[in-house]
This record gives structure tokens, sequence and C-alpha cells, in this order.
């Protein structure tokens, strides 16, 4: 049986005292409602390289092994991915030196939405196909690209 890691950030956070990590336990419930219980295998508590800086995550991690049926979910399912990302990939990505420090503090300071319902209070930018971009990386930034009719070609986070 093929299986594939993906994990989640336990949400401690730097310099806070009071900031408490969830547990992998703690956690299993948002998985297990995205892609099932029995496409989840095992679970372990982890750690990936963090740049030391209060107020950034502490960079322990949540790990959870799934089946190949799991991962595919999680990719394509419908609900999102709820978070959760392939742990192997960003590992290689760490230490292959791949990902800038502007994306790295960006994308763990910001937490993305995953719903519809959670995207007030985020920066919404709407443009045309064709119009010039800033090329600063918001991963809570909304984006909405139109065609000339505006009529929506896509959505993105960034």
């Amino acid at each position: 049986m093929q299986s594939n890691w993906v994990y989640k950030f336990d949400g401690a956070v730097q310099c806070d005292p009071s900031s408490k990590g969830l547990s992998p336990e703690a956690m299993l419930p948002s998985l297990v409602r995205l892609v099932g219980e029995a496409n989840v295998v095992r679970f372990s508590k982890d750690q990936l390289p963090m740049i030391q800086l209060c107020g950034m995550p502490t960079g322990a991690i949540n790990a959870y092994e799934l089946t190949a049926a799991g991962v595919d979910i999680l990719k394509h399912g419908i609900a999102g991915d709820g978070g959760f990302k392939p742990l192997a990939s960003e590992k290689v990505k760490l230490a292959a030196g791949e990902i800038s420090i502007g994306e790295l503090i960006g994308g763990q300071t910001a937490r993305t939405p995953s719903a519809i319902a959670e995207l007030p209070g985020h920066p919404i930018r709407v443009y045309k196909t064709g119009d010039v971009l800033t090329k600063d990386w918001r991963p809570d930034r909304f984006n909405v690209e139109t065609d000339e009719q505006r009529s929506i070609v896509s959505v993105w986070f960034g």
C-alpha cells in the first residue's frame, strides 16, 4: 500500500510562553473530516527548521501518514487541504535551499483561508488577465482574475 506524509504546524509561536501547540491527537479530527478515518495510517510529532524570530512558528509540526487515496482526497477534494501540506516535498525544498526567506516568513505568519466563509478580513485583489501585478508574496491575499467581460477566470492566494 502506497502512503505519503503530510503536516501542519501545531500553532505554537516563538517567544510566547502562553502559546501551546496542538498535539497530533487534538489536530487529527480536522484531518479526518477532510480525508476520512480509514485514510489516516498513523501520526507523529516532528520538527521543521525555522527562523528564530519572535512571533514565528516554533517549527513544531504534526505529521500524518495517509494512504494514496487520502493524499488524493487532500489534493483534489472539494473541501481543500485544510492547511495540511506534503511533508517530504517541504523537507526536500528546505534542504535544497529552494524556499526564499520572504516565502518562508510569509507562509508561516499568515493563515490562508480554506473556506469562503473565512475570506472576510483578508486582502482581496481583483484584476483583469494581462494587468501588471506586484510580485510581493502575501499568502493571505485572495486574488481574483477576470476576463474582459469581468467573468472570473481564476482565484488563488499569494
